[in-house]
């Protein structure tokens, strides 16, 4: 989906950008941080369930979609939606406390599944790194 021109763009300590702009607009962020709002508990214990937080999503953005996630020891949440003219898909997973977040952005026709696979494959492309931190 990212052309060979695409730029990453390391902005700050913890968070990078990758944006290409060859073929409509399309941006790839990744955010490192920490889970300040205790949603891996949530998620572990069953008070954040699939339906809950498609609700919650829904609640900000109509056509949201949720579905939750694990990967190894991580567990999160993908989400897409429509933002402006555009959509986007952010994946967000969470491990002992500490949070991996990537938002994908594209403009045109973009199928909801397309961004939330290439968000999956963002995670799945930085996933040995954060498991050696």
């Amino acid at each position: 989906m990212l052309g060979p021109n695409a730029q990453l763009n390391i902005v700050d300590q913890g968070y990078a950008q990758l944006i290409d702009i060859e073929d409509g607009f399309s941006q790839v962020e990744v955010l490192l941080g920490i889970d300040a709002k205790d949603l891996e508990v949530q998620l572990l214990d069953g008070r954040l369930t699939d339906r809950k937080l498609d609700a919650k999503c829904r609640a900000q953005r109509p056509d949201c979609h949720s579905q939750i996630i694990e990967a190894d020891h991580f567990i999160g949440f993908v989400q897409d939606y429509s933002f402006f003219e555009m959509k986007q898909a952010k994946l967000r997973m969470l491990s002992a406390g500490e949070s991996v977040t990537v938002r994908v952005t594209f403009s045109g026709d973009t199928s909801n599944a397309d961004l939330q696979r290439t968000a999956k494959a963002v995670f799945e492309v930085i996933r040995p790194a954060l498991m050696t931190c």
